[in-house]
């Protein structure tokens, strides 16, 4: 039922990639729940996060796409996704450089009177 450790070494460094992969996720959640909330509050720090994260979510489906291209479109699902993913980003971006949505992020919140 369990096997020797020594007999399947790759289980010890299969067990480590996916400790990283997990810390890795981990670590973009909350970056993204600070972006969200950076986000509903107006804050530019928030605004610059997101786009930094369509950027690379961005990249992440161009990749996939080439993959899914150099795969002789295989799985057609793959590359509707990767194209989903791209235009989703793409829009997003285009969104936040908008003028007027930069102008809101740049304002600085009024101070509240008691």
């Amino acid at each position: 039922m369990f096997r020797e450790r020594r007999d399947y070494p790759q289980d010890l460094s299969a067990y480590i990639g996916l400790s990283i992969t997990l810390i890795c996720i981990v670590i973009l959640a909350c970056i993204s729940s600070v972006a969200g909330v950076d986000l509903l509050r107006l804050r530019k720090r928030g605004r610059s996060l997101t786009i930094v994260s369509m950027i690379f979510m961005c990249l992440l489906g161009t990749f996939l796409i080439v993959v899914a291209i150099l795969d002789h479109m295989e799985e057609k699902g793959i590359f509707g996704a990767s194209l989903a993913i791209c235009i989703l980003s793409v829009l997003a971006l285009l969104y936040l450089y908008r003028p007027k949505v930069r102008q809101r992020f740049t304002m600085t919140p009024t101070a509240k009177i008691d």
